[in-house]
């Protein structure tokens, strides 16, 4: 199970990746190819997803996931400000808030839960947090994921050469069994997923802002969420499952939801990994701010 697994603390462990690791160089490869790449500009670039298969890429198998988490935690390296937080499935409550004695501002005493809506924590990451978060189905995001692990920032830097574009790059990690890991939203950038660890399905849907920008971004904690009328079949355009090496495009605007179980899925693709836990890292770039 997810929240029984440890790790040990030992640096080793916490950088998780060499920046010479063979990871690294494939993705060097794959950033600078595509860079190049008058098909994918002209073909995908802010028009379609693309998923590209660790088979089809010869990317190697990333040396990253569960463990090297649980270590940071266990070192005090994921800290307790907005930049590590949670988000929740169905059902989710808002916590208590206090008012700071010799403050204005407000103190957070729990968990923002909120249904749709990204999650705030106001307490140290802990691997006891960590253990009771995934247990209720919560996600770990961790955005700006370079200043925890450097060789992630060293992606930004791969990306950003290649492509000649401000990149940023989040980790989220989903413990198995989860209906809803992400709920429906778009972004402003476009954005690279990078599975690391486990599998993760991706449910993406045709754009209902073109292009948007911050104030025409849905289903994100400053606009509400996705209402379900908005995400009919026939706006459905891929659903796929992401494997460990698995790289998939998603242009700005195209909403997706994400989840670790689906048994409708599952039953029309029995080959696909069953209930499996999912560590990915998400690139995004800044498109919309040329």
């Amino acid at each position: 199970k997810w929240e029984e697994r440890g790790g040990g603390q030992t640096e080793e462990a916490l950088a998780g990746i060499d920046r010479q690791d063979p990871y690294l160089r494939a993705l060097a490869t794959f950033f600078r190819r595509l860079g190049s790449s008058s098909v994918f500009y002209h073909d995908y670039w802010e028009l379609h997803p693309k998923h590209w298969s660790s088979q089809e890429t010869g990317m190697p198998r990333p040396g990253f996931g569960h463990t090297n988490i649980t270590t940071a935690a266990a070192l005090g390296m994921l800290g307790n400000s907005g930049d590590t937080y949670f988000t929740e499935q169905q059902g989710g409550q808002l916590c208590d808030i206090t008012r700071s004695h010799d403050s204005k501002r407000d103190l957070r005493t729990g968990f923002f839960k909120i249904n749709k809506k990204l999650a705030i924590s106001g307490v140290n990451m802990t691997n006891e947090v960590l253990k009771e978060q995934f247990r209720g189905g919560a996600t770990l995001s961790i955005n700006k994921a370079g200043y925890v692990w450097p060789w992630m920032a060293d992606i930004c830097r791969l990306a950003m050469g290649a492509l000649g574009l401000y990149a940023n790059i989040n980790l989220y990690a989903t413990r198995e069994g989860t209906p809803v890991a992400i709920p429906a939203h778009n972004d402003r950038q476009d954005v690279f997923i990078l599975q690391l660890e486990g599998h993760k399905r991706w449910v993406l849907y045709k754009p209902i802002e073109a292009l948007p920008t911050y104030e025409q971004e849905r289903g994100k904690d400053h606009n509400g969420a996705m209402e379900k009328d908005e995400l009919t079949s026939a706006r459905r355009t891929h659903d796929l499952v992401l494997s460990p090496g698995d790289i998939l495009y998603v242009p700005r605007g195209y909403v997706h939801e994400t989840s670790t179980v689906s048994e409708k899925y599952l039953t029309a693709h029995p080959l696909e990994p069953r209930d499996s836990h999912s560590v990915a890292l998400t690139l995004g770039l800044e498109t919309a701010t040329l």
